[in-house]
């Protein structure tokens, strides 16, 4: 199993793409943001839906966050008893991580 990960949609193709055409092992993509709720940069949010037709096209497994592209915009700092924004997209992040072993 290989697991990629990267930041955007597109990112796979222009970064990942001699791992996409390996088709020697199982491959699974995890991409941290698809900006699909993101109403800053829609003209990019059915970049998902590209993702898919080129991971359909070539076999890959994927899981895509919806998490918009400008991780630098949320919070890192704790607030009282709660954990900055960041910390659930990293959680989320680690969750799939783990779940590929």
């Amino acid at each position: 199993m290989i697991l990629s990960i990267f930041a955007h949609c597109d990112d796979e193709v222009i970064f990942g793409w001699p791992i996409l055409f390996e088709r020697a092992f199982d491959r699974h993509l995890l991409i941290c943001s698809s900006d699909e709720n993101n109403p800053d940069r829609a003209w990019c949010k059915r970049r998902k839906e590209a993702l898919a037709e080129v991971c359909d096209l070539l076999g890959v497994s994927f899981t895509c966050l919806p998490y918009p592209s400008e991780f630098f915009r949320l919070g890192n700092r704790p607030n009282g008893e709660q954990l900055g924004p960041i910390h659930s997209v990293v959680a989320d992040i680690c969750r799939v991580i783990d779940a590929h072993n």
